[in-house]
């Protein structure tokens, strides 16, 4: 985190910020939140406080609180928690960086929690401010080694060692010139910052288009002079966001072309560099310097110089037309020129918000490349970054709660990135037994490859790292070639914003990169179900109880599909025989399939509960076991009666008959139940039964009596229960309709107009305007007289005969 300048830093009170990174800033920011917090921002944005110390405009420590209660009433979420700690650039930057809805590129990036940020109307103008604010604030601000060496010979005349100087020598010693010419004397520091934070805030102010009124600009001689021609150019690139620049290759050489006809500039840098033994930038001053010496230098000097930059004899007499004319400047002749292709280049591309910058451009990038760099052939546009992003890592778990039990690590497949993107493959498909509440499920465990992982799981750093790479190496596998480095960079970022996992995203992005063609051990996973809808759980628990309530529903329907299909196979058969189906005990649990293998049981062999075998029929003439009792056996005392015997015997046996012949009775009732399970699972039979509604009725009435316990008056109202209980509801078809003019009611009779103006005095004046319009009687308006009840004089009554 970055941390308050350090005290060598030449940052002088105009530039230096009120507070630090680290300020709890809540007190100042919630007293600018306002119903006009949008509309003040706007207008501290049009009036930025430039290098012109004589206009009055927001300093840039007023723009920052007020581009933070901006972000605070308007772009961060609004039902997202505050805390104290979230009233600080540190804070507000982190949440920019996390979450960047803008195509601009931080330089340093702060990784905090990600809040899903709203993109507002001034969302890139907050952005650029508080990146702003924050890199005035840091350590990456006020100093460096080109300001230290420029400043010491400024204030002593001695140059600091050479070979200590990691910049360029050559544009050094221009400054010890630049120096020297000017006769600057002192501490020279403080100015050279202050050009590099007006630069930096010029490129602001350029970028959104907004009043650079507060800014010195001037035009000179076909050049435009503005704070990024003050800055000396080893700080230009030295910015809180990624600038680029688009300059015009070999300009002058290139406009001499343009003059002689000729296709040469591109080379005359080189020719000098191998001639003079020069390095390009020596080279180019050198150039300069002589094609604007015609007041120093003769004509034949001029040309003796130009042939060593590869031009002809020829071309050299009409170059020196040029160098020493006495009509115009050699500078100005090419300025012209300068200044035409640059206006050319920005008229063609309006959205990059350049600034000029003698012949080139500087901006903000924005992640969009100019389409064209070439103008009339010989004039080119080279296009190049001037820094880079500084890549650091860390790992770490915010509080951020979840909404979800489970996140995917993929985005959905709604987006067109994703679109014609392969994320999963099953590779064995079992038989499915049922779908309920968006589940379906299947026979057995089924293998798949599935590329995403639970973002909702706590992971260490490595193992992080392990489930990105196998996602990446998964993708390439099932899609037959690796992501494009488009679409890995949006999955990143979609992790980052739907999880609570702090990494920084460019830093990953880089390491995965470079590994996306490369496939690892592919992992088989295995479960016996897959989602039909897109549900959403908030809890594991959630999900389990969706899945349990899903598959108990699976299973019941399977369990009466089964009972349908043994009640069909035993009533083809003539079996009523007693069923022994399995059923669960639980409560709530199959009552239905429980209820009708009770009744058919019942119906068909007069029990409720499996017989007890056995294993010794000692009365194989009957076909039910009959038990003699111990009084029928032969007494030792007593003779024996075999007549008294016998009859008991076939008294016994009527009765059994007679039972029998009751059961056979009740079979065509049995048979009723395949149609009220036909009903419920919608299978049809297939067997030549005829049905009776008035005994489907009575049976529907007997298992919801049995299931709810209630008693019902009527056959029809338990029947009406049981079918609301199982019986699902056939779905209305709603057809389109296209209203007509013939739908509606046009006719002025049905008018709620169409009545007498007394009526519609007394209905209220709103009422009675309309109505005036209406009939075209508001323009001559005439007072309604309001009606006046007669009031009722009530007299005493006196009993007269009192």
């Amino acid at each position: 985190m970055s941390v308050k300048a350090s005290p060598q830093a030449f940052i002088s009170h105009h530039v230096k910020l009120d507070f630090f990174n680290d300020s709890n800033l809540k007190t100042d920011i919630q007293n600018r939140i306002s119903d006009a917090t949008e509309i003040n921002f706007q207008k501290a944005l049009e009036n930025i406080q430039g290098d012109d110390k004589e206009a009055k405009g927001v300093d840039l420590s007023e723009l920052t609180l007020l581009a933070m209660a901006y972000f605070f009433e308007c772009v961060f979420p609004k039902h997202a928690q505050i805390k104290d700690a979230d009233y600080s650039i540190n804070s507000v930057k982190g949440y920019f960086d996390a979450c960047n809805h803008t195509s601009y590129t931080a330089i340093h990036e702060i990784d905090t929690t990600c809040q899903k940020l709203r993109d507002t109307a001034l969302f890139k103008a907050c952005y650029l401010i508080i990146q702003c604010a924050w890199f005035f604030n840091s350590d990456h601000f006020g100093s460096h080694q080109h300001i230290e060496y420029v400043n010491h010979y400024a204030k002593t005349r001695n140059k600091l060692p050479e070979k200590d100087y990691r910049h360029d020598l050559g544009y050094l010693n221009k400054k010890y010139n630049d120096v020297d010419e000017s006769n600057i004397k002192g501490v020279y520091g403080y100015a050279m910052v202050n050009q590099w934070y007006y630069l930096i805030l010029f490129l602001v102010v350029k970028e959104l288009k907004v009043s650079d009124a507060n800014f010195k600009t001037s035009e000179t001689r076909f050049r435009e002079y503005n704070p990024l021609v003050k800055c000396s150019r080893m700080l230009r690139p030295l910015t809180p966001f990624k600038v680029v620049e688009a300059d015009i290759k070999s300009a002058f050489p290139s406009f001499i072309d343009f003059v002689i006809n000729a296709d040469k500039g591109k080379d005359v840098y080189s020719n000098l560099e191998k001639n003079h033994n020069i390095t390009r930038t020596e080279a180019k001053i050198l150039f300069n310097t002589w094609c604007n010496s015609g007041k120093y230098k003769t004509v034949e000097e001029t040309k003796d110089f130009l042939l060593t930059c590869g031009y002809s004899v020829n071309e050299c007499d009409i170059i020196t037309t040029i160098t020493h004319s006495k009509d115009f400047a050699f500078i100005d002749f090419m300025c012209k020129y300068e200044k035409q292709y640059i206006d050319k280049f920005l008229y063609i591309h309006p959205y990059l918000n350049g600034t000029r910058l003698h012949d080139a451009i500087l901006f903000i990038d924005k992640k969009t490349k100019p389409f064209q760099f070439v103008f009339d052939e010989k004039c080119v546009f080279g296009y190049k970054a001037l820094n880079k992003p500084i890549y650091t890592t860390s790992y770490g778990y915010s509080r951020k709660p979840m909404r979800y039990a489970y996140t995917s690590s993929l985005p959905s497949a709604s987006n067109e990135e994703y679109k014609n993107l392969i994320r999963k493959q099953i590779s064995t498909k079992p038989k499915a037994i049922g779908e309920a509440n968006g589940f379906r499920f299947y026979a057995h465990k089924y293998e798949y490859i599935s590329a995403d992982f639970d973002m909702g799981k706590h992971y260490d750093y490595n193992m992080f790292i392990y489930q990105c790479k196998m996602m990446t190496s998964t993708l390439c596998f099932l899609n037959k070639k690796p992501i494009s480095n488009k679409q890995l960079f949006l999955i990143l970022n979609h992790i980052r914003q739907n999880s609570n996992i702090i990494f920084n995203v460019r830093f990953l992005f880089r390491e995965l990169s470079s590994q996306l063609h490369v496939i690892h051990d592919i992992i088989y996973k295995q479960r016996d179900f897959e989602l039909t809808e897109r549900l959403k759980f908030r809890r594991d628990l959630d999900f389990l109880i969706a899945y349990n309530t899903a598959k108990g529903i699976v299973n019941k329907k399977n369990r009466l599909n089964s009972l349908f299909y043994l009640l069909e196979n035993r009533i083809a058969q003539s079996d009523y025989s007693f069923i022994d189906f399995k059923v669960r005990q639980s409560e709530g649990t199959d009552e239905l399939a429980r209820c009708i293998t009770l009744r058919f049981n019942e119906l068909c062999t007069g029990r409720t509960r499996k017989p007890k075998a056995h294993t010794v029929s000692e009365q194989a003439l009957y076909s039910i076991t009959y038990k003699e009792g111990a009084r029928y056996l032969v007494e030792p005392h007593k003779f024996t009666n075999t007549t008294r015997l016998i009859q008991r015997k076939i008294k016994v046996y009527e009765r059994e008959i007679l039972k029998i012949n009751r059961f056979v009775n009740n079979w065509q009732i049995a048979k009723q139940y395949l149609f009220i399970l036909s009903e419920v699972t919608g299978i049809e039979i297939t067997l030549d039964l005829k049905q009776n509604l008035d005994t489907i009725q009575k049976e529907k009435t007997y298992l919801s009596q049995q299931i709810t316990g209630n008693e019902y008056k009527t056959t029809k109202r338990g029947a009406t229960v049981f079918d609301k209980m199982y019986l699902t509801k056939p779905q209305t078809e709603i057809k389109a309709n296209t209203p007509t003019i013939k739908d509606f009611e046009t006719s002025l009779e049905h008018s709620a107009f169409n009545i007498d103006i007394e009526e519609a005095h007394f209905r209220g004046d709103q009422f009675f305007q309309e109505y005036l319009k209406f009939n075209k009687l508001d323009e001559n308006q005439k007072e309604v007289q309001e009606i006046k009840v007669k009031s009722v004089i009530v007299f005493p009554q006196f009993d007269f005969d009192a």
